[in-house]
């Protein structure tokens, strides 16, 4: 049988638009009395955060360092450096975005039409305590019948073991296992080197790559496959 696993941020759970939302509150609440506009914050903040969360990937830093450099860094480089504000920046950010809800474009569509034909799982780098908040304040939770979370395993995606144990864990067959995000080294390029099968999920419209054998651009488009 096939089995479907899917990537969590930025391929179901919107993660732009829920850190944009969260970003939005806290610039109100802590920025704008400290003379930070969002409009200079933002751009700076999404580049280091992104650059952070490589490091992260690669073992480079833990996670504490993570989420307060992200914020101490965006000040120091707006030329504002403040500890005690990226401090609160980071406990505020961890509190509040995990509990938004705003999903992909055809995001519950497609899990309810996949879920009566497959087992559907997920597979995330993220962390578990935010995970798990996201998967309960949305409707996701209830679609995935197991959640392999990087920072339980020990190992991120792309390295194969995690492939491999969520194989054992939920009993699927490498030939009939299908991984769907919008990572191309972690959620398409890793999965396709352990054997799998894998679509890379390309809502930024980047050109594809060569090697890369599927894509879409809307989830929708996976009836196409399924």
């Amino acid at each position: 049988m096939t089995h479907i696993f899917f990537d969590l941020d930025h391929t179901l759970w919107d993660f732009e638009a829920n850190s944009k939302s969260t970003l939005v509150e806290l610039a109100d609440e802590y920025l704008a009395p400290k003379g930070i506009l969002l409009e200079e914050f933002f751009p700076i903040y999404k580049d280091i955060n992104a650059a952070l969360w490589k490091r992260w990937s690669m073992n480079d830093i833990d996670q504490v360092t993570l989420r307060v450099s992200r914020f101490a860094l965006t000040l120091e480089a707006l030329k504002k450096p403040d500890a005690v504000l990226a401090d609160e920046l980071s406990v505020q950010y961890l509190k509040r975005a995990p509990f938004k809800t705003q999903l992909m474009p055809g995001a519950l569509e497609i899990l309810d039409y996949l879920s009566p034909k497959y087992p559907l799982h997920l597979i995330t780098n993220g962390f578990k305590d935010a995970a798990e908040v996201k998967l309960k304040s949305t409707p996701l939770g209830s679609y995935f019948q197991e959640v392999i979370v990087s920072e339980v395993f020990g190992v991120q995606k792309p390295h194969p073991s995690i492939f491999q144990f969520s194989l054992e864990k939920t009993g699927a067959n490498l030939e009939k296992a299908w991984m769907i995000g919008d990572n191309l080294d972690a959620d398409v390029r890793g999965p396709i080197t352990a054997g799998w099968n894998a679509i890379y999920y390309n809502h930024f419209q980047q050109p594809k790559p060569e090697d890369i054998p599927f894509e879409i651009h809307h989830l929708l488009e996976l009836k196409k496959f399924f």
